[in-house]
């Protein structure tokens, strides 16, 4: 058994990685790509080896509900203990992402600096079959009854009721998790993932990272049309990533001291306005979006490859490492590093369900944005569909790739996808829009 630590450094761009965190030793894939423009069906890939659609997960179903067993619980099984520390609600115990994870710590906990309060996304979920009044009478009494720190606990519902972002540290969490990582004791069987939102929407890194003072967001299609700043929103994204990399030195230092393995990657990248005026990464499947940085960190991992790779094979690579089997995934191994050329995929799958309801109240439509974009990805060659037709970066490795992308769609099974009713609680439909995703 090995331990291991995977690190997602959520919606950082590759290009962002490559300024801020060179500093990362290991192994640098170079040419790593996500499945997917957002966290839900990446973080699916990376706990299944499979594409976000082929496990049901994607715009129109974000619950991780599928019978294929997830990466932890295979650990787990297999004798590992299985620790999950996440800031981003998308991939935390409110949308399933803590199947197999002994002990998991989501959003509030980390946003609130460990503090013991009840986390109204995660209660709002477990309670949706009660009435909205009922509701929020059952998580007072919760509140007051339970053992919590009644005050914070109030506090967060009450700021999360009104959409607004509360902090009582100075950034997303990552700081407690530097705190949290330097505190833990590891074992050889230890297996511990980590999602970080600082380089997330809204951006607002702490004082001495920036020179403005309220969060940078957006407002409701301002990521479809346009920013009212786009000098300030780019100045606000690097502010951020910037902040992530030297926070992340000081959680590297922990993690690498006390793990095998330390695996250090995003999950998406981020638009800022290269395409069609567009922001966020709610919509399109372009390199931006899709280019990831991906570095094993740990005994014989050193140097670069251009070796195209996807955040699919962290599966099966993952389970390389730890020496465990699990079930058999679109994924492969890249321990040891492969020169093999597997031609890979990525997907958009149009806006949330809720947001095209939601759009209803803003007068925008969006409409021409649901539709199903795919990318094909290989060595040395992007290629993919835009709203406006069929795009291309770099030298195509055969004579008519798009179509070729088509016949891969229709092979994984990915041209058609379940659509599911999802009905949001007031807080998680608040910190999701305060994120960008409605």
């Amino acid at each position: 058994m090995s331990s291991i630590a995977v690190v997602v450094l959520d919606t950082l761009r590759k290009d962002y990685f490559d300024e801020y965190f060179d500093w990362v030793p290991g192994r640098s894939f170079e040419s790593a790509y996500s499945t997917a423009n957002w966290t839900g069906p990446a973080h699916a890939s990376l706990f299944t080896g499979e594409y976000g659609s082929t496990v049901d997960v994607s715009s129109k179903a974000i619950d991780l509900d599928c019978d294929r067993p997830v990466l932890a619980e295979i650990l787990s099984e297999a004798g590992y203990t299985t620790r999950g520390w996440s800031a981003n609600p998308n991939a935390s115990q409110i949308q399933n992402f803590d199947r197999g994870f002994k002990e998991f710590t989501g959003p509030a906990d980390l946003r609130s600096g460990d503090l013991n309060i009840l986390d109204t996304n995660e209660f709002g979920a477990k309670h949706d079959n009660l009435s909205r009044p009922r509701k929020y009478t059952r998580a007072l009494v919760e509140i007051i009854l339970g053992e919590y720190n009644t005050f914070p606990s109030l506090w967060y519902g009450f700021k999360n009721l009104r959409g607004s972002q509360w902090r009582l540290i100075p950034d997303d969490g990552a700081s407690v998790v530097v705190d949290r990582a330097a505190d833990m004791s590891v074992n050889s069987d230890e297996f511990l993932f980590i999602n970080l939102v600082e380089a997330h929407t809204p951006y607002h890194p702490p004082d001495g990272y920036r020179d403005f003072d309220e969060p940078v967001g957006m407002g409701f299609g301002d990521a479809y049309t346009g920013v009212d700043d786009p000098t300030l929103v780019r100045e606000a994204y690097d502010s951020a990533a910037r902040y992530l990399g030297d926070i992340y030195r000081d959680l590297f230092d922990s993690l690498s001291t006390k793990f095998d393995y330390v695996i250090t990657l995003s999950d998406h990248g981020e638009l800022l306005g290269e395409h069609h005026n567009m922001w966020n990464h709610v919509s399109g499947i372009y390199p931006e979006l899709t280019h990831i940085p991906l570095v094993i960190s740990g005994d014989g991992f050193e140097g670069e490859t251009d070796t195209v790779v996807s955040i699919l094979d962290l599966y099966e690579t993952i389970l390389e490492l730890a020496d465990v089997d699990g079930p058999v995934s679109d994924g492969r191994s890249i321990v040891p590093p492969t020169t093999d050329h597997t031609p890979y995929l990525a997907e958009y799958r149009g806006p949330f369900t809720h947001s095209l309801e939601q759009a209803k109240d803003y007068d925008f439509d969006l409409k021409p944005y649901d539709r199903d974009l795919f990318a094909l990805i290989e060595s040395d060659y992007y290629g993919y569909e835009d709203y406006d037709g069929w795009k291309e970066i770099g030298e195509p490795q055969r004579d008519d790739p798009q179509h070729f992308l088509v016949e891969l769609v229709s092979e994984y099974g990915l041209s058609s996808i379940e659509h599911k009713s999802v009905e949001l609680t007031d807080s998680a439909e608040s910190r999701l829009e305060e994120l960008g995703y409605l």
